[in-house]
């Protein structure tokens, strides 16, 4: 009778759970069963306390955390030959959460139903009931002796039991079905991402050519979600899962340049070869590059130069004349403490030398002296190298023949020995009524 009622136990439950959760071993009698804890779409609080109260009666937390998912109980359990009629089940109790004490609950439950089969009201009562039966309906709180014999601390338990958090609901995104916001097709949450903080979701392959168009763009900051007006910003590990490693990798590095420009103290050495971040000293305006060593001057980026006031290369003085041109007056008090006043007024003559001299003179092309013509034809003669030239277009003329240079019909000099007159405006026409 026994056997037969065993028979008909293991059937129903395996009817009930699915192959998956429910294992039994028919030869010896046993078997085990995972029961999920069902927590109905509420946060429960889990905490580790220390064994003393407070002069409050209250219990010290050390650590906690809301989780929307807990381990679930595993019950192992073996028929022994007299059940159900005599003996209940021999079993064991595996959950993180629970000590040894609340685990002998359901010796009482077989006690009120001895007898009769009792594993089902044991994954009744472990999946339905007892969170309320242990007063754990909003909290469960550890003490921390009992945490000790599994984990080293008290912290490793929480981050225990937040990583089965995590991937439960992982698990459930991942079998379930969502529209995407972008191309609004269904796809399983496994084709998806979900953006934290806000949850919308889209599918990979929308958001695979959205990561990669953010990031050829040059976006100086993290890539947020593509609807309209939300701030959340895609995780590292979303982005990297979609695009290749080398625009990932331009990801990465733009994050890091846009850190450095948001840190007063930090550039990177001016070194061409080396470019590695360095810390600045802000009293003298210097800094040593850790790695190659170079000493430098934090404002114009060149060889340390104590207290003497900025130099600036050539090719970079009009960018500055351009910045001082268009500063505010507090601006430019600060760029003349920089680089003195004497210096950016010599830079502003040298610029205005420069342009005068590009607009009115050729440049020979040979020793590429400035030269100026008053008058004559467009044959010149360099006083510098004795080089003969076309004052025109600065080409190299023949000694023997430099007249053949403008007799060539393709040649944009052509018949221009000497420059064209417009007689139009230089005499002066008599009117009809004259």
């Amino acid at each position: 009778m026994d056997l037969l009622e065993r028979r008909d136990e293991v059937m129903v439950l395996s009817e009930i759970f699915g192959d998956e959760l429910f294992k039994f071993d028919e030869k010896h009698s046993k078997g085990q069963i995972s029961n999920a804890i069902e927590l109905n779409g509420s946060v429960i609080k889990v905490g580790v306390s220390k064994r003393t109260i407070n002069d409050n009666h209250e219990r010290e937390i050390l650590f906690s955390k809301d989780l929307d998912h807990i381990p679930p109980i595993s019950l192992a359990f073996e028929f022994p030959d007299n059940y159900p009629s005599l003996s209940m089940p021999k079993f064991s109790l595996s959950c993180l959460w629970l000590n040894s004490k609340q685990r002998s609950i359901l010796e009482s439950l077989w006690n009120e139903n001895k007898g009769y089969v009792i594993l089902f009201n044991w994954i009744t009562f472990l999946q339905n009931e007892v969170l309320e039966f242990l007063d754990f309906e909003k909290e469960i709180i550890i003490e921390e002796k009992d945490v000790s014999s599994l984990f080293n601390t008290p912290l490793k338990f929480i981050q225990e039991l937040e990583s089965y958090d995590v991937s439960r609901k992982e698990g459930i995104f991942h079998e379930s079905l969502f529209t995407c916001n972008i191309c609004f097709q269904d796809k399983f949450g496994k084709e998806c991402v979900q953006f934290k903080g806000c949850d919308h979701v889209y599918c990979k392959i929308c958001m695979r050519s959205y990561f990669e168009t953010k990031i050829q763009e040059g976006s100086e900051s993290g890539i947020v979600c593509p609807t309209h007006e939300c701030s959340v910003e895609a995780l590292p590990t979303q982005i990297k899962e979609l695009v290749s490693e080398k625009l990932y990798s331009d990801y990465e590095n733009g994050l890091i340049e846009m850190s450095l420009r948001g840190m007063s103290d930090v550039i990177r050495c001016p070194m061409r070869h080396c470019r590695v971040p360095t810390i600045i000293d802000i009293k003298s305006n210097s800094g040593e590059c850790p790695s190659c060593r170079f000493v430098f001057c934090s404002n114009c980026l060149c060889t340390f130069h104590g207290l003497n006031p900025c130099k600036v290369p050539r090719e970079k003085q009009r960018e500055l004349m351009d910045k001082y041109n268009n500063a505010d007056d507090e601006e430019r008090k600060k760029m003349e403490k920089i680089y003195s006043q004497k210096f950016l007024l010599e830079s502003q003559n040298e610029i205005l030398s420069h342009d005068l001299i590009k607009d009115i003179c050729t440049n020979c092309p040979n020793c590429f002296a400035a030269i100026q013509k008053t008058e004559g034809c467009n044959i010149m003669f360099c006083t510098k190298c004795s080089t003969d030239f076309c004052y025109i277009c600065g080409t190299k003329l023949l000694g023997s023949n430099p007249f053949e240079h403008f007799s060539v019909v393709r040649s944009p000099c052509a018949n221009l020995l000497f420059d064209l007159i417009n007689y139009e405006d230089e005499l002066e026409v008599p009117s009809e009524d004259e």
